[in-house]
């Protein structure tokens, strides 16, 4: 990501901004690849960093990705790839800083994430898909209506009854524990 939306011919920046996370980078990744599947290459180069990872503090706390994003985009190229230039693709690892925990580690899981992408069967024709905010919108919406109707069937029983408290005399309570 750079200052500024850059286009030339084969080249596409996208800034992102500071403080971003799931939801920003899918999108912008999404209107990368309608630009990328117009280009046509003929093969992909993909530097392959994991610094944005939100346990990576190479990133200052203003990136949280995590392994469900690089599998994630990865697949996208790896569509790309298939539909574009016969599956051609070159991975090379170019960052990722956290390697406590050995083959725990935010970068190990990263790094496998991103390989057990390029593995896998070959992908389905990219296609765009719905992004993050818009399942997470239609989730919301759904609880909101799952909410409003338990409301409106206790409003129908003659309201939403509390289970009432006795009094306690205190006093009494800590003379009888005497």
């Amino acid at each position: 990501s750079g200052a500024a939306t850059s286009e030339k011919a084969n080249v596409h920046n996208v800034a992102l901004g500071p403080r971003y996370g799931t939801a920003e980078f899918r999108e912008a990744v999404e209107k990368m690849m309608v630009k990328l599947i117009d280009f046509k290459p003929d093969f992909l180069v993909v530097s392959a960093g994991f610094d944005a990872h939100v346990q990576d503090k190479m990133n200052y706390g203003l990136v949280s990705l995590c392994e469900d994003d690089y599998f994630w985009v990865t697949d996208r190229l790896r569509a790309v790839a298939e539909a574009t230039c016969g599956g051609r693709m070159v991975s090379v690892l170019e960052g990722g800083y956290n390697v406590s925990g050995g083959p725990v580690s935010p970068l190990a899981r990263c790094v496998s994430a991103h390989v057990r992408a390029l593995c896998k069967a070959p992908p389905a024709a990219y296609q765009k898909s719905e992004t993050t905010l818009d399942v997470l919108h239609s989730k919301l919406q759904e609880a909101a209506a799952h909410k409003q109707a338990l409301v409106e069937a206790a409003d129908s029983r003659g309201g939403r009854r509390k289970r009432r408290r006795t009094a306690v005399d205190y006093a009494s309570l800590d003379a009888q524990m005497k």
